[in-house]
Formats: C-alpha cells, sequence, structure tokens
C-alpha cells in the first residue's frame, strides 16, 4: 500500500529509512520488499543525510521518547545537539531539519536555522498501540517544502478521530 502511494507521487528519487526491528520485521528487513515496489531512483539507508538546494537534511528512524508531556521535546533536542558535535568534528554536516520517528507521537523543537521534529505515526488503533502506548498518540505527516535558495518551511497535518472515543461499559 505505501509503495502505491509513493509511486503515485511520481518523485525523480525517493529514500527509504531502515526503522527498528519491532516496526518493520525481525527477520526480515520489509522496508526493502517496500524499494523493490517502489518506481524509480530508490535507496535505502539507516541514517540519511540530504541535502536539498542547499537546506540540510538529517533523517533517522529512531528518537528516544519519554513518558511525561514535557519531556517529549528532549530527545530531539538531543539529537541536535549531537548533529552540531559531529559535525563540529567534520563527521556530519550540519543539519537545518533532524527527522525522526517511532514514538508515535508529534512534537517539535528549534531554534534559528534548525527544526527538529518527531514525526507523527501512519496508523492508529492497533493491537500494539492499544496494549502498549501509555500518551497521546498523533496519526499525520509532515510536509516539508524547501524552495530553490535552500530556504524551508514546513506544515503538519495531524488526522482527527471522532467516533473513536474510548467505550465505558456500564458494570
Amino acid at each position: 500500500m505505501a509503495a502505491e502511494y509513493i509511486n503515485l507521487a511520481q518523485a525523480k528519487q525517493v529514500r527509504v529509512l531502515h526503522g527498528t526491528r519491532y516496526h518493520t520485521g525481525r527477520d526480515c528487513d520489509y522496508e526493502q520488499l517496500l524499494c523493490d515496489k517502489v518506481n524509480g531512483n530508490v535507496s535505502i539507508q539507516g541514517h540519511g543525510f540530504f541535502d536539498v538546494n542547499g537546506c540540510i537534511l538529517d533523517v533517522k528512524h529512531k528518537v528516544g521518547g519519554s513518558s511525561v508531556p514535557h519531556g517529549r521535546h528532549t530527545a530531539i533536542a538531543r539529537a541536535h545537539l549531537w548533529n552540531q558535535l559531529w559535525a563540529a568534528h567534520g563527521r556530519q554536516p550540519s543539519a537545518n531539519i533532524l527527522l525522526r520517528s517511532h514514538d508515535h507521537y508529534f512534537v517539535y523543537a528549534g531554534g534559528p536555522g534548525w527544526v527538529g521534529i518527531v514525526c507523527p505515526a501512519l496508523s492508529y488503533g492497533t493491537s500494539f498501540g492499544i496494549r502498549e502506548c501509555e500518551g497521546l498518540v498523533n496519526v499525520g505527516m509532515i510536509c516539508i517544502d524547501i524552495d530553490n535558495a535552500g530556504g524551508w518551511k514546513w506544515q503538519p497535518t495531524l488526522a482527527e478521530f471522532k467516533g473513536l472515543e474510548a467505550a465505558v461499559e456500564s458494570l
């Protein structure tokens, strides 16, 4: 299903990032199966750095999470600090945009010249989520527009699930 939507976009280049084994298969990298079904210039990696018109993106699946709402910004801010330390040692490019996933919620942190975004989940109501996720779950996607000069703006689109409130059982 994901390959169908990616192919509809008719992108010139598609970059796929490996997820964690828990999300994408313990015995097989299911992301590779996705790549095999996507048309065009497709590659897959564990941690990607992409230059789009001079705007540098640092993209990786996993980032630490937090069990408290006020701590959810910490992990993505820490990822930015690590990127800056790696860049100071000449081992990574200094990123303008950091993208991470894994945590089933949407949050962001930033400052002049950078933003770090923990992307929302793409599904809701799975047995894993119902059994494992304690905090609020956000479902949606992030659209990032990078202009020809490397300037960027971004916008989240989050799904609303009216009618999926928890049922109260009268005993």
